[in-house]
């Protein structure tokens, strides 16, 4: 839960993304080694990720999760983008698959629009975690924090398995980013692996994410 609260805290509160960072470092001290953490950012008692932080803000808080060491969870119909409150309690909610729905919902008084919706979200997940189950280094490699020139608002890390490098790098704020980080991406090829395109520079639009596979030249 403490790092579901930091995502929370850096993504909705305006806390500092190092944040993320710091309750990472702080779990990895308190729990045995090779304990294995759940990475999430819904759960069924906390309102929606999608209602916290806005669609765009919400996937790019799933990037992390779905990056990071340990387990990613998807909490039913966060996939899809769907801002409704669901409880494990009771009634059961099915996915609502289907396109063509209201384009609203009223959740606490709060009018959502959906947008494009599923039509969107779902392949965004999907090509997520195609990348996920690509390499190695995303399930049972290291995790390297780097710095990066905005700590503040900027989660930078690589994952690395047998000499296979990936540099990902979070914008968790709506305001776009271009700096630098502490890796010599000079050196490299950068493939973003969402895209397909290679990386020229380092910037971030307003939540934007880098998911880059890095070869060297």
């Amino acid at each position: 839960m403490l790092h579901m609260f930091s995502i929370q805290r850096a993504f909705r509160d305006g806390s500092p993304a190092s944040l993320v960072r710091r309750v990472w470092e702080i779990n990895q001290r308190k729990f045995p080694k090779g304990a294995i953490m759940l990475r999430c950012s819904d759960n069924h008692d906390q309102r929606r990720a999608v209602m916290e932080f806005g669609n765009n803000g919400a996937i790019a808080a799933s990037a992390i999760n779905l990056t990071m060491d340990g387990i990613p969870f998807l909490y039913d119909s966060q996939e899809i983008g769907d801002p409704a409150p669901l409880s494990i309690y009771g009634m059961t909610f099915p996915i609502r698959w289907e396109t063509g729905r209201a384009k609203t919902m009223t959740v606490d008084g709060v009018t959502f629009r959906r947008g494009s919706f599923s039509a969107q979200d779902l392949p965004i997940y999907k090509k997520l975690i195609q990348i996920r189950k690509s390499d190695p280094a995303f399930t049972r490699g290291d995790l390297e924090w780097i710095s990066n020139t905005d700590e503040d608002r900027i989660v930078s890390y690589l994952r690395r398995k047998d000499g296979h490098v990936f540099l990902i790098v979070v914008n968790t704020t709506n305001r776009p980013w271009k700096g630098t980080v502490g890796f010599p991406v000079e050196q490299y090829r950068l493939t973003n692996l969402m895209t397909g395109a290679m990386v020229s520079d380092m910037s971030l639009g307003t939540y934007g994410y880098l998911i880059a596979k890095c070869e060297r030249k």
